[in-house]
């Protein structure tokens, strides 16, 4: 049974690197075609976001910072682009990645931590 403890506040050091992060996709968006771009320059194997958050704690800290929704709707705002119709969904709760194309779900894999 889950509790709703309260969490505890997201660290100084992981807002201000998520600053540098959104400065960032700020700044490569002026240039990005499709969200794809955008996503894979912050979220890519060796990208930007993995120079900021190197732990599994720090990412999840990342998570629920306002500056992750504002690069999300960076993201989504440019065009999806001719590739990408697939959709990952990241469930902290249950610890899964869902890949969907468009309504049919494709793949379900485990978080491990």
């Amino acid at each position: 049974m889950k509790t709703n403890r309260p969490r505890k506040p997201v660290s100084r050091k992981v807002v201000s690197n998520a600053k540098q992060v959104l400065a960032f996709a700020e700044e490569f968006a002026k240039n990005a075609k499709f969200g794809s771009e955008l996503c894979n320059a912050i979220y890519g194997p060796g990208a930007k976001a993995s120079e900021f958050f190197s732990t599994e704690a720090e990412r999840r800290e990342f998570l629920r910072t306002k500056e992750r929704k504002q690069i999300s709707d960076l993201i989504s705002g440019l065009p999806s682009g001719p590739f990408l119709d697939e959709i990952y969904e990241i469930d902290l709760s249950n610890k899964r990645v869902t890949l969907r194309r468009g309504s049919k779900v494709i793949s379900v894999q485990p978080i491990v931590d």
